[in-house]
């Protein structure tokens, strides 16, 4: 069997990979985080300070850069199990549990009250493909996802197109409600539907127009 090579790089902040997979990145984004909450140790580990103060300064400071360019991700099982690994890491270390405190994540995320962050990426996720799809119709990122979503409900672009043998992989596209065509297409339509509760389309369609 052959490998599949993978080019990557860097843009705005984020590590794009040709093989459209966000690994590379989510590991760089763990490791900032790691780094994040090690500078911040006296913090957690102030006990004048309650546990809602503390959380206060984790959702802005630490979650943030975990999280940063997360809508644009595809994620796998293991992206999703490293992330929300280290996710209740840092609960832990601010509610001063220990690894041999035998403390449960899910009584640890009780006592924390954050959601899950695999729902957190869905949730932008899903932000971002409503944004796109309300963007003006002249917009090059809106008729790109337009064009993606025809391709896969069948869709021919022209009579010379073929689908790649073999089973579609897992993409960011597929991963927009439950991954079949009709959830796509309801999503978008729905998008399409919602508006965009007063912000202007003219202002948001220049960023994606270059």
């Amino acid at each position: 069997m052959g490998s599949t090579v993978s080019n990557l790089g860097c843009y705005l902040g984020s590590i794009q990979s040709s093989s459209g997979r966000s690994r590379a990145d989510i590991l760089r984004r763990i490791e900032i985080a790691s780094s994040a909450m090690h500078s911040m140790q006296r913090v957690w580990r102030q006990r004048i300070l309650s546990l809602s103060t503390k959380l206060r300064l984790y959702q802005p400071c630490i979650l943030p850069i975990l999280l940063y360019g997360s809508k644009t991700w595809t994620l796998l099982a293991e992206d999703s199990r490293r992330l929300q690994s280290f996710h209740m890491s840092c609960q832990r270390q601010i509610l001063g549990v220990r690894w041999n405190d035998h403390v449960r994540n899910s009584d640890v995320a009780v006592q924390t009250g954050l959601p899950n962050i695999t729902e957190t990426i869905i949730k932008r996720r899903h932000m971002l493909f409503g944004h796109v799809a309300r963007l003006d119709a002249t917009t090059p990122a809106h008729q790109i996802l337009k064009q993606v979503i025809a391709v896969k409900s069948g869709y021919q672009p022209d009579a010379v197109w073929r689908r790649a043998h073999g089973r579609p992989g897992n993409s960011w596209i597929m991963q927009t409600g439950n991954g079949s065509p009709l959830s796509i297409r309801r999503q978008w339509k729905k998008a399409r539907d919602h508006g965009h509760h007063g912000e202007s389309s003219q202002g948001t369609s220049a960023v994606y127009a270059s």
